[in-house]
């Protein structure tokens, strides 16, 4: 089964992906694994990837695609795969039709993630993690027993850049503008699954998993 898991910041996607290649036996494929993968294994495309990321710069469609397709040719991944923050563009997304049709093959599904703007926002915004040793909470979701530090080893939490206000406006930005066509791209061609992502992880994983259920 080939798939492809697609939803705004504060989805969870990564933790839906964990969970649903573990259901259905599908290796999760990653863009950012990819990317460190590839600058690590050196060459000349993780020499132009360090230098793009290290450059601040988002690597573009074209290089992203090839990435991808290395990366899945190298594992033998053709066959059996959930890809997570890629394709983020049209652009990306018709590389990968490409890339599947040059090899007979075509995406199962594309599921969809749904969560309001107000949600995202209520997610993030509350979102805290350890600086230490990375476990991550929430004010309303999953508090610490106490406020401020870190259940395992009470250092005091902190909010990632990344879920400041602004950065949180900013990424939704981001996602209508370039990832949010990708809804019209694959309803057009039959393979876009749509769940309710407000809800909590379990159910969201059962909706997830009720799609492909016989």
């Amino acid at each position: 089964m080939r798939l492809v898991l697609l939803g705004p910041p504060g989805a969870g996607k990564g933790t839906q992906a964990k969970k649903t290649v573990d259901a259905l036996r599908l290796t999760h494929v990653s863009t950012g694994d990819m990317f460190r993968r590839t600058v690590a294994d050196g060459g000349e495309q993780g020499k132009r990837i360090q230098a793009i990321i290290g450059s601040g710069r988002l690597v573009p469609d074209e290089e992203t695609a090839a990435v991808v397709d290395s990366f899945l040719t190298k594992q033998s991944l053709w066959d059996s795969f959930l890809l997570d923050g890629f394709p983020r563009t049209v652009p990306q997304a018709d590389a990968l039709d490409r890339m599947l049709e040059k090899r007979g093959k075509r995406l199962d599904a594309v599921v969809a993630i749904d969560l309001s703007e107000q949600k995202v926002l209520a997610r993030l915004g509350g979102r805290k993690s350890c600086p230490s040793c990375g476990n991550v909470y929430h004010d309303v979701s999953a508090p610490p027993r106490h406020t401020g530090l870190c259940d395992r080893d009470g250092v005091a939490l902190v909010t990632r850049e990344d879920d400041q206000p602004e950065k949180i406006l900013e990424r939704l930005r981001v996602y209508e503008s370039q990832t949010r066509p990708l809804l019209d791209y694959y309803t057009r061609s039959g393979v876009l699954r749509r769940i309710d992502g407000d809800a909590d992880s379990d159910q969201v994983t059962a909706r997830i998993l009720a799609l492909f259920q016989k």
